[in-house]
């Protein structure tokens, strides 16, 4: 985050379509600067605690779990995967559980 050298607020990301480059701009007292890194937004994900405690190899081998043979996995090309729904606060997330035991592999739909 960034603050502006004349009056301490903070500074937002600017397109400057003239000289096609980001510029950083008070919105009080309109000083701009450069921006030096030009990334400004990072989203990082984190495992739910509902993921965390899913042992995912007892996943695969449950033969009572709903299975598909329509998906390929990315890592060895199984495809036989088994369907796996996780509940949380926030939605419902469907994963595919590659059925080979030597991989494993989730992935989200």
């Amino acid at each position: 985050m960034n603050f502006c050298r004349e009056c301490n607020n903070m500074l937002y990301p600017h397109e400057n379509e003239q000289d096609a480059q980001l510029e950083l701009v008070c919105r009080n007292c309109e000083f701009i600067e450069l921006a030096e890194n030009k990334c400004i937004f990072t989203h990082h994900t984190k495992e739910t605690e509902e993921e965390k405690s899913i042992v995912w190899g007892d996943v695969a081998a449950d033969l009572t779990l709903p299975r598909t043979y329509r998906r390929e996995c990315e890592k060895c090309s199984e495809r036989e995967a088994v369907l796996y729904l996780i509940r949380s606060k926030e939605a419902v997330s469907l994963y595919f559980v590659c059925a080979n035991p030597s991989c494993y592999h989730r992935w989200k739909n």
